[in-house]
């Protein structure tokens, strides 16, 4: 099973759980979020992956080769770590307010040389000081997921730095 069929069939689980009310397709920004038997959202069935997860992260969210490759994003390689990112984000009440930047609008923001954004695997992400706090408890428990978690500011205001390991 593809990861986007893995999708389709989280969205699929929700509509039956939810009933006939519930019809509509969701907006392709939405992240899939299914509900437990006790009505509450759970983190794992988010992005749950027939090739297995971490916590409800695809093992293809980190442990796949850089989504830039030649100096092109290839959207096979980026999208689960995008889909990830937008979990993490929805988990936590955060929204993303940067991810993949090229070296050029980098260099326009002020990032560093060789960011993990450059490179298609770092997300940032703002919300309350604890909401950003809990993100970050989470993403430092799952070490195997990430090279670099920091919740700070560097002149565009205090967010959380997620960035994504690659294989």
């Amino acid at each position: 099973m593809s990861y986007q069929e893995a999708l389709g069939r989280i969205s699929d689980i929700q509509r039956q759980a939810a009933g006939p009310a519930a019809t509509a397709q969701p907006a392709a920004a939405e992240t899939p979020v299914a509900a437990t038997s006790s009505g509450s959202t759970s983190f794992a069935a988010q992005l749950s992956s027939a090739q297995g997860a971490t916590d409800g992260i695809p093992v293809a969210a980190y442990k796949s080769a850089q989504p830039v490759q030649n100096g092109k994003l290839v959207e096979s390689l980026y999208a689960p770590r995008e889909q990830a990112a937008k979990a993490i984000a929805a988990r936590f009440g955060l929204h993303i307010t940067s991810s993949y930047r090229s070296p050029a609008h980098n260099a326009e923001v002020g990032g560093v040389p060789n960011s993990l954004h450059t490179r298609g695997l770092a997300f940032d992400l703002v919300g309350s000081d604890s909401q950003m706090q809990k993100a970050k408890a989470w993403a430092e428990s799952h070490k195997e997921m990430f090279q670099e978690v920091l919740v700070h500011d560097v002149g565009s205001g205090l967010h959380l730095h997620l960035g994504f390991r690659s294989s």
